[in-house]
């Protein structure tokens, strides 16, 4: 997601001045904040990405207004709420992505973030799966050979 950023007077500690625009805070300040943090606790990551997960899930409509804010594309109005697990058959992870079609803007589906991201990688295309899956099928067949 991006994140608006503007220029605003050098920070206390003598930073450039670029600060996010949602909360007025120094670009390099939070960012040598988020490297000592992940640095010195090696599970912080998991831990920051599933907290900003649920929050997600929990607080849908001021993600919304923050995505809107920082010039993602408005998504689109779920149809259903969103489930405790994910909508691809044989997942097991929790459901925190709303899922939507980048060129209609229509709501597919619930789906968790590794899931959400993987279509994304593929161009969001039943194209782009079967690529991948014509190469598994063809790398797999010359290891059977």
């Amino acid at each position: 997601m991006s994140t608006e950023i503007y220029q605003g007077n050098p920070c206390k500690r003598g930073h450039s001045g670029l600060r996010y625009s949602c909360d007025g805070s120094c670009v390099e300040c939070k960012s040598e904040k988020f490297a000592e943090q992940y640095a010195s606790d090696p599970d912080f990551h998991e831990k920051h990405c599933s907290d900003s997960r649920e929050w997600k899930v929990v607080n849908l409509e001021k993600h919304r207004e923050h995505a809107r804010r920082s010039g993602r594309k408005n998504l689109p109005t779920p149809t259903r709420p969103c489930p405790e697990i994910c909508e691809l058959p044989g997942c097991t992870n929790k459901a925190t992505c709303l899922d939507h079609d980048h060129k209609t803007h229509k709501f597919r589906g619930w789906l968790c973030n590794r899931h959400n991201r993987a279509f994304g990688l593929f161009g969001d295309s039943v194209q782009g799966i079967e690529q991948a899956l014509e190469y598994l099928r063809k790398s797999t067949q010359k290891t059977q050979n």
